[in-house]
């Protein structure tokens, strides 16, 4: 029976789903703050070379 399974291992498929869920926008968030730091450092990027009217990077 499926519902021996579980109980077997100690798990209940309602906490397993739960940590599945959990893991999956932990990593969401993880992605989204990497890439507004990417956005962010850019934006920094551009505007400090802007301030200091040269290109930096020749």
């Amino acid at each position: 029976m499926p519902s021996e399974i579980p109980k077997r291992l100690g798990i209940s498929p309602g906490i397993r789903h739960k940590y599945l869920l959990g893991k999956t926008v932990s990593i969401y968030l993880v992605n989204i703050m990497q890439y507004n730091r990417q956005q962010a450092k850019t934006k920094y990027e551009v505007g400090f070379k802007e301030m200091m009217g040269a290109d930096i990077s020749e």
